[in-house]
């Protein structure tokens, strides 16, 4: 699957704080109906993206530290660690009998071009952009 819940939770949580103001896990959870168990673990993986800040403690919460217009869907895919590919094959380091017998698999060749339209189209797509619509 290409978008994961995972994916499509960090993209709720992103959109939730749009707004550029500070709210709590639980006001995020709420307003988008991400379980919070998944949030602590999604917002983590955003800190460490540099996309959200969090500070913790009593008057803690977390908002956005980035321009939304500069982060694509495909960075979203790579900073929440759902790598996009559509086959098994296109990762790396992956071991294909096929091309290890023949040294060429025409069915690997067609996927990576797919691939490779996939990558770039969900480049060319903003969160900044979703968040409008």
């Amino acid at each position: 699957m290409l978008i994961t819940r995972e994916t499509d939770y960090a993209l709720r949580i992103v959109l939730a704080l749009s707004s550029n103001r500070y709210m709590t896990v639980s006001e995020v959870c709420k307003q988008e109906l991400v379980p919070q168990q998944f949030a602590y673990k999604i917002l983590k993986k955003l800190e460490q993206g540099k996309i959200v800040e969090i500070i913790r403690g009593n008057k803690g919460g977390c908002r956005l530290c980035c321009d939304l217009n500069q982060i694509t869907l495909y960075d979203l895919l790579q900073i929440v660690g759902d790598h996009a590919e559509i086959s098994a094959c296109m990762k790396f380091g992956y071991e294909c009998s096929r091309r290890k017998k023949k040294k060429y698999c025409s069915i690997h060749q067609e996927l990576w071009e797919i691939q490779n339209t996939l990558n770039e189209e969900l480049k060319r797509h903003t969160i900044g952009e979703i968040a409008e619509n």
